[in-house]
């Protein structure tokens, strides 16, 4: 069981990552979900655990990725949305990204309360 916010934080960032690396961009929604259901945390630190870490993953990547394809990817991503500037293709997957983690975390520590 995780008792630690700092410990479910790191965990939540590394597993996400590895299961993103080998499988569908999806898989972060089961990884929460089985994070937030051993961890013994209490109230919303489920939500806001899960969003903060992998809004930063998300935001980190981007960048990373976006930095190796000559800084042009957010540009023509901002084109195909209505013009929107680079910047704010990031900050947008970044923040879709965070809402999945904090939801899938917060669903999976809800469920183990049904079950208790």
């Amino acid at each position: 069981m995780i008792k630690n916010s700092y410990i479910l934080f790191v965990l939540v960032l590394v597993l996400t990552a590895i299961a993103q690396s080998f499988t569908i961009w999806w898989s972060i929604i089961p990884v929460c979900f089985a994070l937030g259901f051993i961890s013994e945390l209490k109230g919303l630190k489920h939500f806001y655990i899960g969003f903060l870490a992998l809004f930063l993953q998300w935001a980190i990547m981007t960048l990373w990725v976006n930095q190796n394809h000559g800084g042009t990817m957010d540009d023509l991503l901002g084109q195909l949305f209505g013009g929107i500037p680079g910047i704010g293709v990031i900050l947008a997957g970044s923040f879709l990204a965070g809402m999945l983690g904090g939801l899938s975390v917060l669903s999976g520590h809800f469920g183990r309360q049904i079950l208790n």
